[in-house]
């Protein structure tokens, strides 16, 4: 930690510091303020290009999809295909000695 931080206050300056101390104690804290914003750019990059990278993956989600075919109609298809072999079957095959 910083000698000139006062851990009971959290203050950066002493009570006998003079104006230069003063200075010197305000160009620390905006230096370290500088290199606090430089980390943070990439963040705030990644954040501003969110949107834009979220709909782009929709999209080719979308465009997959589409050729695909509705996925949602796919499975009620192959559920309706089921229940009717299942009826099938069952009125086909019940009555068969080999299925009793």
């Amino acid at each position: 930690m910083d000698p000139k931080v006062a851990p009971e206050t959290g203050s950066t300056t002493t009570p006998g510091e003079t104006r230069p101390d003063l200075e010197r104690t305000l160009s620390r804290i905006e230096a370290r303020l500088a290199r606090l914003e430089q980390a943070l750019d990439p963040i705030k990059e990644a954040t501003a290009a969110a949107p834009a990278f979220t709909s782009t993956a929709v999209d080719v989600l979308d465009d997959w999809a589409n050729q695909h075919g509705d996925l949602d109609e796919r499975l009620r298809t192959l559920s309706g295909l089921e229940t009717t072999r299942k009826r099938w079957k069952s009125k086909h095959f019940s009555t068969h000695p080999r299925s009793r």
